[in-house]
């Protein structure tokens, strides 16, 4: 590219006769990060701007992305909105110069194209294709799109989202996915294991910047706490909700469910709810949605445990933002969590603790009738496996509390900076035309397994 030998140095790509960092164009649909994979993209190209020119080129209003450069599109680019937001991204790649848009003209100006799956991954690669033929293209794997369809009933949708993501890797240079689970479904995604056409995968971890805060004292009430889109079905709330009420009535405990994350307007109906799910006011506390980040690290901190019930989830960002802070949590199994994987790896990064802080609910049936797992036989309603890991943590606090501290400690290999420095050695190795797929090690190292099991 621009004919420069490149060379590492440090956390990303060096280019030894310019010596200028590395460029990034970044194309996401939205630019507001209201959910869990708008989080991670932030992360990533807000930790790679500390190394690398980083632009981002989206539609609508933008959150705070540190040093990365923004050129926003006028239109709506909401989750809700990927449809509309795709469709101006494609007008404008479509019927302009770069630089009408913003972009630089120079056709080597940018070394990778970053897209984020089914939402912005079609328009990254035809970005690429018409302004930067010789970039190297990314494209994320933020959910499983099968397993969230079955979550949510509609397992349709879920193999047309599935298809799209294929059509999109088989097109796109590298593959980066958060976690062992989302991972193999990229693999999975991406064709059968030992083909050496298929497109790379790289896991990365999420990176969390761990926090000491006050020591924490429990009150007369045990605190759990939910973040997240919780309205939606596949985030378990229901159940968690019943397990506080069956707590309530029948284990003679004091506790209390916060649900942060609530759309503002739904609120006062959702806490109607919650109110007849648990069976008594007072035992959950419904709160609305927010993107002060100051607010969410201060719910974790008021909290006793948070609880991470989905049914299937590709990663679990706010597990290992309460790990961070050293907080005590559950994490369910279910029908996959990438988090959950991650704590259970053998030698994984909190060791034989890890597989304290994950409920085993394989062979439950859920509020919504799905069974999670697939052990048999029936292991009974999913939230009485709640109650109990529930009750056990709150018996063994104080160990647990030991084992959330040097879960911290731990993470301390694992920070944003980290996830970069690995990401930035990968793009390196496709660019040097190795397709071998990649994992993110202790301290931004990357690893190379012998074989990536699908």
């Amino acid at each position: 590219m621009d004919g420069v030998p490149r060379t590492r140095v440090g956390s990303l790509i060096r280019f030894t006769s310019a010596q200028r960092p590395p460029r990034c164009l970044a194309v996401l649909h939205s630019g507001i990060t209201d959910d869990g994979g708008a989080v991670l993209n932030r992360m990533l190209l807000a930790a790679l701007a500390e190394d690398a020119q980083v632009t981002l080129l989206t539609v609508g209003g933008v959150s705070d992305y540190g040093n990365v450069k923004v050129c926003a599109l006028t239109g709506g680019g909401r989750p809700t909105q990927v449809d509309k937001a795709r469709a101006v991204l494609n007008e404008a790649i479509r019927s302009h110069w770069p630089k009408d848009i913003g972009l630089p003209s120079n056709p080597f100006h940018f070394d990778m194209v970053l897209g984020s799956g089914w939402t912005s991954g079609r328009e990254a690669n035809l970005l690429r294709r018409t302004f930067y033929p010789t970039a190297v293209t990314a494209n994320a794997l933020h959910m499983d799109p099968r397993g969230l369809g079955e979550a949510l009933g509609d397992i349709g949708n879920g193999g047309r989202v599935a298809e799209i993501h294929r059509e999109i890797f088989r097109e796109s240079d590298l593959v980066f996915a958060p976690g062992p689970k989302a991972a193999r479904d990229a693999r999975r995604l991406v064709g059968e294991e030992g083909s050496s056409s298929r497109t790379p995968v790289h896991e990365l971890i999420p990176g969390v910047t761990p926090v000491t805060g006050a020591p924490h004292r429990k009150g007369p009430v045990f605190e759990l706490l939910m973040l997240g889109r919780v309205v939606d079905r596949n985030k378990g709330a229901l159940d968690v909700a019943r397990a506080v009420g069956d707590l309530l009535r029948w284990g003679d405990r004091r506790v209390r469910l916060t649900l942060r994350g609530v759309p503002p307007g739904q609120v006062t109906s959702f806490q109607a709810f919650m109110d007849d799910v648990a069976g008594q006011a007072g035992a959950v506390r419904v709160l609305p949605f927010t993107e002060d980040r100051a607010r969410v690290d201060a719910d974790i901190d008021a909290c006793d445990a948070l609880v991470v019930a989905s049914e299937n989830e590709a990663y679990g960002l706010v597990a290992g933002e309460c790990a961070a802070r050293g907080r005590p949590f559950l994490v369910a199994r279910g029908n996959g969590n990438g988090f959950a994987e991650l704590l259970s790896e053998p030698g994984g990064i909190a060791g034989e603790a890890g597989r304290r802080f994950v409920v085993e609910d394989a062979g439950t049936v859920s509020s919504y009738g799905r069974t999670m797992g697939s052990a048999r036989p029936y292991a009974g309603p999913r939230h009485r496996v709640i109650v109990q890991a529930i009750a056990e943590l709150m018996d063994d606090y104080d160990r647990m509390a030991g084992h959330a501290r040097s879960l911290r400690s731990a993470l301390a290999d694992y920070t944003p900076a980290h996830m970069a420095r690995a990401f930035g050695e990968a793009v390196h190795r496709v660019m040097s035309g190795d397709r071998t797929s990649t994992r993110q090690g202790a301290g931004g190292r990357l690893l190379v397994p012998d074989r990536c099991p699908v």
